[in-house]
């Protein structure tokens, strides 16, 4: 537990977060195919699987950028073995509404990548083309997943709430990947001034986090005291924070996996 503890510790040391959500105004529901249940199996690769999550007309990168970002996520999948049933979920959903992600670039955003929920489809932006990889894209679909589970609504009203289970997510990944748990990492970006980022990784984040990845018990107990964290975390001070948010996406996809 001490060794996890310092990998927590030291991550505030080596990132500061790039990436982010936009929220459109919030809505009631998701879009109206999303309740119909589907499963497909007709992609070959994690690299189609990629592949068909792209709305290709719209989209404004070059050929060799959309195949970059499927090489990196079909990569990520391989090591990763918990953003496997997330990606095949994102897929289901896609191809059951053909409610797709449009990836661009667009040097106007703040940060490294963007993720921004529209009417009929929703964007994926990256600051240049040298933003396209790894983390930046991983971050992002995990946002894209969190808007089938979560709703419009859900999602404009839970801004900060939304970002550190997507951001926690990551670091689960990260830990259980026995190759990367020297490269644990905490997007932590306390901009506030109520507690600096090593305050929040020693007195609180290194603790959930130690629950967070022990025995079903002690996840449970994290997960119920998840909107804690949340509030006492400096990172996106401006965000909209749901004390009655509960995160559904670490519960199906990584608790219950």
């Amino acid at each position: 537990m001490k060794k996890l503890k310092l990998f927590v510790c030291l991550s505030a040391l080596f990132w500061a977060s790039g990436c982010s959500l936009d929220p459109m105004e919030p809505q009631d529901n998701l879009p109206p195919s999303a309740a119909t249940e589907t499963r497909s199996d007709d992609y070959f690769s994690t690299y189609d699987l990629a592949l068909a999550l792209i709305d290709h007309e719209r989209s404004t990168l070059t050929t060799q950028q959309i195949s970059d970002f499927c090489l990196e996520l079909s990569g990520m999948m391989a090591i990763y073995p918990y953003l496997g049933p997330l990606m095949e979920y994102l897929y289901e959903r896609t191809q059951a509404t053909n409610f797709k992600l449009v990836l661009n670039i667009d040097s106007s955003i703040n940060g490294r990548a963007r993720f921004k929920l529209g009417d009929s489809y929703n964007t994926i932006s990256f600051k240049s083309g040298e933003e396209i990889h790894g983390d930046n894209i991983l971050e992002e679909i995990i946002h894209a997943a969190q808007f089938w589970l979560y709703g419009y609504r859900v999602m404009g009203e839970s801004t900060k709430n939304i970002e550190f289970e997507a951001k926690l997510f990551m670091d689960i990944m990260y830990y259980q990947n026995s190759n990367n748990t020297n490269r644990l990492l905490w997007n932590i970006n306390n901009s506030n001034g109520d507690i600096d980022s090593f305050q929040f990784v020693e007195l609180y984040y290194s603790e959930f986090f130690t629950q967070i990845c022990g025995n079903s018990v002690q996840r449970s107990f994290a997960l119920d005291n998840f909107n804690f964290y949340v509030n006492v975390w400096g990172g996106e001070p401006l965000a909209s924070y749901n004390p009655d948010f509960w995160p559904d996406m670490l519960g199906r996809f990584y608790i219950n996996q």
